[in-house]
């Protein structure tokens, strides 16, 4: 998929022919649910419930962003809690960091029962070719061509980064191996404690920043989820994660694990004066937190076997191929092994 003239290059670009994903590759990741069918249960005379038909999600959304530089993956699967280290030699983030190279929009034929759009962000017409305002750039794709996306990057060594992630990845029916999964909810957790922390209470007060406080965004959760592992970073490299941790826990017991009322307002005054343009988006409602999103499994995707290996193969082809010239816009390389399988 290529940028259209109209596409702000600022807020989406794809990857350039420098920045080809090879293994230890950090992506932020995040995705959204549409409900394509209900739950229905059935209440007995002693009161017990039986699901008669299971709810079913479908994948609306999924956006992947640039995790930063590459690095090797330093996660061993006998230590899967260890997260992989991000670079750690800058305090600057690059221009392109955190951009994201993948926003895509999903076609979905079925029945479409709830948009789901207080959790998912997406709206009626989204996800339809004739009224979607992502189809004329590109960005309405299929599920497979989706699937094959995220497939792709898995197999040329990504390290997915997001917050509750495996549970979107089980939801969209794709296995990562952990090795490959920085999830910053099991980072900042405390077994103990039985309660894990969501994303929203995690960036105010870990990084000052209020996020879900209008409509849903899956750009900006893969966002805040790469910037809470790079804080993570910077607590384990000064010796503090477990007292900063513990801090964290012990503010969120006081304040009910949410964004006080008081300092939510203080976090927008702070932003509002960096960022005047941003004011409006103060002015809509606290969310519910993403955690309590109920999912419980989604139409399958699955590629054929030989769309498997010849996608396999073409992973390969790239990680062996030289970089290509400089400023080469491509989809994930600049191989035309992978363009001829799926556009990114």
């Amino acid at each position: 998929m290529h940028l259209s003239s109209e596409e702000d290059p600022t807020h989406f670009r794809t990857l350039s022919s420098h920045e080809r994903p090879k293994p230890g590759t950090p992506v932020g990741i995040d995705a959204e649910f549409v409900a394509l069918q209900q739950e229905e249960l059935e209440i007995k005379a002693d009161g017990s419930r039986s699901t008669l038909r299971p709810s079913l999600f479908g994948l609306a959304r999924v956006s992947v962003l640039r995790g930063g530089r590459s690095l090797e993956a330093s996660l061993s699967p006998s230590a899967p809690s260890s997260p992989v280290t991000p670079p750690t030699d800058s305090t600057e983030e690059d221009e392109d960091e955190f951009l994201p190279f993948i926003d895509d929009y999903i076609h979905i034929h079925t029945p479409i029962v709830d948009y789901l759009t207080a959790y998912s962000g997406i709206r009626p017409g989204d996800l339809s070719p004739s009224t979607s305002p992502h189809a004329a750039t590109g960005r309405l794709v299929s599920l497979k061509t989706a699937y094959k996306k995220i497939w792709l990057l898995l197999n040329l060594g990504c390290i997915f980064v997001g917050h509750g992630l495996p549970k979107d990845l089980r939801t969209i029916n794709i296995h990562v191996p952990r090795a490959q999964v920085v999830d910053t909810v099991q980072l900042y957790y405390i077994k103990a404690r039985g309660r894990r922390l969501s994303l929203r209470f995690l960036s105010w007060y870990c990084l000052r920043q209020l996020v879900q406080t209008g409509m849903h965004d899956s750009v900006e959760d893969a966002r805040m989820a790469l910037r809470l592992w790079r804080k993570w970073q910077e607590f384990c490299d000064a010796g503090v994660a477990d007292q900063v941790l513990a801090d964290i826990y012990r503010r969120g017991r006081d304040v009910g694990y949410k964004v006080p009322l008081e300092e939510s307002d203080a976090v927008r005054a702070e932003a509002s004066a960096a960022s005047p343009e941003k004011k409006d988006e103060s002015e809509h409602d606290e969310r519910k937190a993403r955690d309590a999103r109920p999912r419980v499994t989604t139409a399958a995707v699955m590629l054929e076997p030989a769309e498997a290996a010849a996608l396999t193969a073409a992973a390969a082809a790239v990680r062996r191929r030289p970089v290509a010239g400089d400023g080469d816009v491509v989809d994930v390389s600049a191989s035309a092994e992978l363009s001829s399988h799926v556009m990114l």
